[in-house]
C-alpha cells in the first residue's frame, strides 16, 4: 500500500490506479488489506479522478468508489490537505445523494453495536453465573472414612471449618496426652518408691498421671463424638460450589492485532475482549 501511495504522490496516476485496484480486489481474502480498505478506496478514487479527462469512465469509476466508501463507512471524510478540491466536491455530491441511505445505514449499525454490546454483557454475566454455580457431585470417599479422628470425617463431608477445628483440638490433646504419658512412664519407678508417696514430689507425679489420663480420655471422647457426627451426616450425594468449565467463547481474554492505516500513516492496533 505504501508503494502505491508513493506512486500516487509522484503523479503516475495510471500505475497507482492499477496497483490500488489489485489491492482492493485482494482485500476480501486478506485481513491486513481489509483493515486499510477505506484508505485504499480514497487513494484509488483520487487516482481515477486525476485521469478523468483522459477517459470518461474514470470519473464514473471514481464516483462508484466514493459511493462504496460511504456505504461501508458513512462517517468517512476526505482530508483537504491530501485530496484536491474537485474530488472533495464530488465526494460531497455523492454524500448528499446518499443522505437518506446513509442515515439508515448509520441507524442500523448503531442498533447492531448496541445489540452486540448487550450480547457481550449477557455473555459476561453468564460466565460469572457459571463460575459460581452449584453442581451435585457424587462423593468419592467411602463412608467408613468418616469414623477416623482428627476431623477426617468432617473433611470428607465437605465441612472444612469443623474439620480444622477438630484437627487442632484433637491434635493438641494428643500431644498433651503423649507428653504427660511419656513423663509419667519415666517417673513410674520413682512413684512406686514408698519413700516419696504422700510427699510433694509424689503428688506431682500423681498429677502427671491424672493429666495423661484426662487428656487421653477427652481425646477419645472427642474422636468418638466427631466420628459419630460425621458418620451420621454422610450423604452419598452432596451439593458443592465448584467452578464449571466455561463454554467456548466465554473462556478467558481474547487478544487481537490488526493493521491500521489513515491518509497520513500506517501502523497496527492491539485489541482485547473478555
Amino acid at each position: 500500500m505504501l508503494v502505491a501511495r508513493d506512486t500516487l504522490s509522484s503523479g503516475d496516476y495510471a500505475l497507482a490506479a492499477s496497483m490500488l485496484r489489485r489491492l482492493i480486489d485482494l482485500a476480501p481474502t486478506n485481513p491486513q488489506l481489509t483493515a486499510v480498505l477505506p484508505t485504499l478506496r480514497k487513494m484509488y478514487a483520487a487516482a481515477l479522478y486525476a485521469q478523468r479527462n483522459s477517459n470518461a469512465q474514470n470519473l464514473q469509476q471514481c464516483r462508484a468508489q466514493l459511493t462504496t466508501l460511504l456505504r461501508e463507512d458513512p462517517t468517512a471524510l476526505l482530508d483537504g490537505s491530501l485530496y484536491e478540491n474537485g474530488l472533495r466536491r464530488l465526494f460531497d455530491e455523492v454524500r448528499e445523494e446518499l443522505r437518506g441511505e446513509l442515515a439508515q445505514i448509520t441507524t442500523q449499525r448503531v442498533v447492531e453495536r448496541r445489540r452486540a454490546e448487550e450480547e457481550r454483557t449477557a455473555r459476561r454475566a453468564l460466565a460469572l453465573r457459571l463460575l459460581t454455580s452449584e453442581t451435585v457431585v457424587q462423593t468419592s470417599a467411602p463412608r467408613v472414612l468418616t469414623l477416623l479422628p482428627f476431623g477426617v470425617g468432617q473433611f470428607v463431608n465437605g465441612n472444612p471449618s469443623a474439620g480444622w477445628a477438630l484437627l487442632a483440638t484433637e491434635g493438641t490433646l494428643a500431644l498433651a496426652s503423649l507428653a504427660t504419658a511419656s513423663a509419667y512412664a519415666a517417673l513410674q519407678a520413682e512413684r512406686d518408691n514408698l519413700v516419696v508417696q504422700g510427699s510433694a514430689r509424689g503428688n506431682a507425679i500423681e498429677a502427671t498421671y491424672y493429666t495423661a489420663t484426662i487428656t487421653g480420655g477427652v481425646l477419645l471422647v472427642s474422636a468418638v463424638v466427631g466420628g459419630l457426627q460425621a458418620y451420621l451426616a454422610w450423604r452419598p450425594e452432596r451439593t458443592v460450589t465448584r467452578p464449571r468449565a466455561l463454554p467456548e467463547g466465554l473462556q478467558g481474554v481474547q487478544i487481537s492485532v490488526a493493521p491500521w492505516a489513515s491518509d497520513h500513516a500506517a501502523g497496527a492496533v492491539l485489541g482485547g475482549r473478555f
